[in-house]
């Protein structure tokens, strides 16, 4: 292998190349000395002529490329869920609206039975002898209005009754329908749990390979002894910090911007973001702060953490509490589970930020500032 090197007429006061007595151009010592560290570089430890830096940034960019894939597959199962959802409520208004029109129609009916067998007892008497036995004109005209009345109420709940048949008919159809395509959304959700199951176990698999060679990233590169004394290695970058905040989730994780979305089949709305992780990661406090925990309810066992920043932090749907009392960011709190109305679903952690201990906000913009 023939290296040409061209180097500036002089360096300092030490000229790098010269010229002997025939003219033929001689490298100085110093020029071959920086020739060997770039063939050392290049040739025996090509991971830092690449700069492992690089190697780094592609491996967190694969972190946060499988963080929005398990936060895509969530959020098809969250909608999912809010379809399901309701469907259940449809199927319970169709329901209920089949029982109420049913009882009016079998009251209905009775009235109209009980009009039709007076008309069939009766039935000898007719309109003129109503009109002509009256004794005066007015009791004429009285008589006349009664049979007039009769008439229109007859008219009426025959009516009624025919009305509600129709919308018991079409309650009964629309019933049959949602309960087949509930059938149908309790299958895909099925599917689209045990997809993010799987994607979550390969997730988790992979992570382990990145944070592997993260380590081995890290770690100084021995150099020969020529080179160690002519170069400095470069020192690490610094650790990504978010102040005094950790993000409450181990790896892997994903989550969405679902504040606001349907819930109960539409009866209320979501209070918080859902951060999804394998069952048993580990759950952290995001800040310094006093533990509290409960259980019980849609929540499940759900932890309270009253930050020494003077706001509270909810962690819903735990599988574990692992801490009490006063805590350091970053210290496990717990583990993700999916307790409360949560079970059956993938496990994830319900959070919820209170600004000064008072109503819920958006904790969305909070989470992505610390990741």
């Amino acid at each position: 292998m023939v290296v040409t090197l061209t180097y500036p007429r002089s360096y300092g006061k030490k000229r790098l190349v010269c010229t002997n007595n025939k003219g033929v151009k001689i490298i100085t010592k110093r020029a071959l000395i920086l020739a060997n560290i770039i063939l050392i570089l290049t040739l025996v430890n090509p991971t830092i002529a690449e700069s492992p830096f690089k190697r780094a940034k592609a491996v967190k960019s694969e972190i946060n490329g499988m963080r929005k894939d398990l936060s895509k597959a969530f959020q098809a199962y969250e909608d999912s869920k809010i379809k399901l959802e309701k469907l259940h409520r449809a199927v319970s208004n169709n329901t209920a609206k089949l029982q109420r029109a049913t009882v009016d129609l079998k009251r209905s009916e009775t009235i109209l039975s009980k009009r039709i067998n007076s008309l069939y007892r009766y039935g000898h008497v007719s309109f003129f002898d109503i009109i002509f036995e009256a004794s005066t004109f007015n009791e004429m005209l009285v008589n006349m209005d009664f049979l007039i009345r009769v008439g229109k109420k007859d008219t009426v709940v025959i009516q009624k009754v025919k009305r509600l048949k129709a919308e018991i008919t079409t309650a009964q159809k629309h019933l049959n329908a949602d309960r087949a395509s509930q059938r149908v959304n309790v299958k895909n959700l099925k599917e689209k749990k045990g997809y993010i199951d799987t994607k979550l176990s390969k997730a988790k698999k992979k992570l382990k390979g990145l944070e592997k060679e993260i380590k081995e990233l890290s770690k100084p590169k021995p150099l020969p002894s020529p080179v160690q004394q002519q170069i400095t290695a470069p020192s690490a970058p610094p650790a990504a910090t978010s102040g005094n905040y950790a993000f409450p989730s181990g790896s892997p994780y994903g989550y969405s911007n679902d504040w606001g979305a349907p819930r109960g089949g539409g009866s209320r709305r979501h209070q918080g973001n859902d951060i999804l992780a394998p069952m048993g990661t580990p759950a952290y406090a995001v800040t310094g702060g006093t533990i509290g925990s409960s259980t019980g309810g849609s929540a499940g066992l759900w932890i309270t953490l009253r930050g020494d920043d003077g706001n509270a932090y909810f962690y819903m749907h735990m599988q574990s509490v692992t801490a009490s009392g006063h805590v350091s960011a970053g210290q496990q709190i717990g583990t993700v589970g999916n307790t409360g109305n949560a079970r059956g679903g993938p496990a994830h952690i319900h959070f919820e930020l209170h600004p000064g201990g008072g109503g819920a906000v958006n904790p969305y913009f909070f989470l992505t500032s610390i990741q």
